[in-house]
């Protein structure tokens, strides 16, 4: 029991002793007298404002004066490692960002910061290539492409005008004998005078489809003379004058131009006698106009701009009436019938504006 005794005693000398060591070191990092006289405290009242004025007057309230006993000070509580590691980091980020304001105004009282210059440059630079956009769009004019085909329904049109030689070789030009079946009396033969002198003349407007086709109309007219014919000459010749109407088609195949028409229109017909038939004009043939209905085609081949040289054939239907009219006597006329359809071919010259 007494060796416990003792071993409690030296403990509670050994803590003392420590608390006391304790005590010592505190002493020595914070000047502060531990123990300051009544007549101190009050001998300083102007100190009050200097700055540590508020700790003494701390420090001198934790100790009364008195009967000398020391009273402790509240010791200073250690912090975990972990919240000084935090405090550190606190004071670096701190004395960073204090680093950095000291280091804006330099910024300021100099030429402007890079990152300021950049933004800059990037907010004139869209201005800059709008305008030059606009100067170019300004200075320089689109070029428009080119049309492939017409441009309007105008452009698509082609009015042309030609003429034509023709032969003409008619399809029955005999009926029977003299004064025995024949056209009338002694005529039984008709032949056509052939002309080769540009007297068929023609001129038809196109209009171009996307095809390649071209389709159209036009008019023409022809002029033919058929002899009448017997066993000792004839009594003269049939005149007609034939004007039709006609529609075609067309199809542009680079310089060749191959067509189809057809159409049909009036013969306006007369008869010239021969002066030794007439008799002094004591009888003659009265011919009627005629309805004409005609067939054809051909290929226009392209010589220079707008001329073309044209190959044309075509089929004309066309009959003639008439009467033939004694004036001497009182025989009654006779009405008869000339067949003058005929088969024409030739080539001509047009023009396409």
């Amino acid at each position: 029991m007494k060796s416990i005794s003792y071993f409690f005693i030296g403990a509670l000398v050994l803590s003392a002793a420590l608390a006391m060591a304790k005590t010592s070191i505190h002493e020595w990092d914070d000047p502060v007298p531990l123990f300051a006289p009544a007549g101190d405290a009050e001998a300083e009242p102007e100190s009050a404002s200097e700055p540590g004025a508020e700790a003494e007057d701390a420090v001198g309230e934790a100790v009364e004066p008195g009967d000398g006993e020391e009273v402790p000070l509240e010791e200073e509580e250690e912090m975990p490692p972990d919240e000084e590691a935090d405090a550190a980091l606190d004071e670096e980020t701190d004395t960073a960002s204090d680093e950095e304001g000291d280091a804006a105004p330099e910024d300021e009282e100099g030429d402007a910061a890079p990152e300021d210059e950049e933004e800059g440059a990037l907010e004139e630079e869209p201005e800059a290539a709008v305008g030059e956009a606009s100067v170019i769009a300004l200075d320089e004019e689109p070029e428009l492409p080119l049309a492939e085909g017409p441009a309007s329904a105008m452009d698509r049109v082609r009015i042309e005008a030609g003429v034509r030689c023709l032969g003409v070789w008619l399809t029955d030009d005999r009926k029977g004998r003299p004064h025995n079946g024949s056209f009338i009396g002694s005529i039984y033969k008709l032949k056509a005078r052939q002309n080769w002198l540009p007297i068929h003349p023609y001129v038809q407007a196109t209009y171009e489809l996307d095809s390649g086709w071209r389709l159209g109309g036009g008019l023409t007219y022809s002029y033919v003379e058929t002899k009448t014919l017997d066993n000792g000459g004839g009594d003269g010749d049939i005149e007609s004058n034939s004007i039709m109407a006609y529609l075609l088609a067309e199809r542009d195949m680079g310089r060749f131009r191959p067509y189809a028409e057809a159409g049909g229109g009036v013969s306006l017909n007369e008869f010239d006698p021969h002066a030794d038939w007439s008799a002094n004009n004591t009888r003659k043939f009265d011919l009627d106009n005629s309805p004409a209905f005609f067939g054809g085609a051909g290929c226009a081949v392209g010589l220079v701009r707008g001329l073309a040289l044209d190959a044309h054939i075509r089929y004309v239907h066309c009959d003639v009436d008439g009467s033939y009219i004694y004036k001497r006597d009182h025989r009654a006329n006779k009405d008869f019938t000339f067949t003058t359809s005929y088969v024409a071919a030739g080539v001509g010259l047009s023009y396409a504006f």
